[in-house]
Parts: structure tokens; sequence; C-alpha cells
């Protein structure tokens, strides 16, 4: 029996434990899960895009998971700090700066073994209270389609950008 730590849906809190009766790998993918659905529940906002890379799969997703590509790609991100590597599929956690300063803090909750999904929770922020962020990459007869999903709530201070992101999604 493998023991895990599950998210009381009720409130976000890591205090509830669950026993898994089903493989180690079963436990961690499930709790994981449960994280993500918890989470999506209580987050205020949700914002999606798409776009398609003239590129293969393989390119994209040697690119995406390249530390120091993200700054290439998200004009938010001056410098990414790798902090740990975690396991093939979650617990790599890491920071980044964006071009005024301000630092945030990331673990990857959840990937899909062949690269073609990942889902990244927001740790520490001065902006966001919650946040997880959710890459899917898919081939197409042009390259490979890119979707980025944000689920997240602004601390307080920053709620004046809730309605100008309401009105600016797609």
């Amino acid at each position: 029996m493998v023991v895990a730590i599950k998210l009381c849906p009720q409130r976000f809190n890591f205090s509830c434990i669950t026993c898994f009766s089903q493989s180690p790998s079963y436990a961690i993918t499930n709790y994981c899960s449960q994280i993500v659905a918890a989470l999506h529940n209580q987050l205020a906002m949700h914002l999606k895009s798409s776009i398609i890379v003239r590129e293969t799969l393989e390119e994209v997703i040697t690119f995406f998971y390249n530390p120091t590509s993200l700054a290439q790609w998200d004009r938010s991100v001056a410098e990414m700090i790798p902090q740990s590597t975690g396991n093939e599929t979650s617990g790599a956690t890491f920071d980044t700066i964006a071009p005024s300063g301000m630092k945030m803090t990331y673990e990857v909750i959840e990937m899909d073994p062949n690269g073609r999904s990942v889902k990244i929770l927001l740790t520490k922020s001065k902006m966001f209270k919650k946040a997880i962020w959710h890459f899917e990459f898919e081939p197409t007869q042009q390259g490979t389609k890119v979707t980025c999903h944000i689920y997240f709530t602004l601390k307080p201070l920053y709620c004046f950008l809730y309605p100008v992101l309401f009105f600016n999604k797609k």
C-alpha cells in the first residue's frame, strides 16, 4: 500500500492523507490529477492560446524542454534557473526572473512520458495567489500545434488586471 498526500478540494492545502492500494506510479498520477482538478475548480481565470509551429513534434519538444530556451519564447522571462530535477514525470523545480526582476518559483506536477503534455504549478509569486500552466503538443500536417492553458487567481493587489485579461482573451 502506498500513502500519498492528497489535496483537499474544500480548501487549498495538503492536509488530507489518502491510501492507494494500486501501484506507486498510479498513486502519484492519481494524486497529481486530483491536485490539478481541485486547483482548476478554485482558480478564477482560464486563458488558452494555440499556435502552429512549422517544426516537427520532436523538434518542438526538444526546444521546449531545454532550460535555456524559456527566455527565448516567453517575454516575461529574462532567466530560468533550474533548482531540482525531480523524476521523469514530475517534481522538477525552477525559478524564473522577469525583466523587471520579479522572481517566481515553479514545480512540474505532471508530465506525459512522451513529453506531449506538461502541467506546471506556480509555488511562489508576488502576483499570483495560485496558478497552473498546462502545455500540450500535437503533431499536425503543418507542423506542431502548441496549446497553452493558464489557470490562475491573482493576489488582491493585482485584481485590477481581471477585466483587462477577460476582455482580451480569445
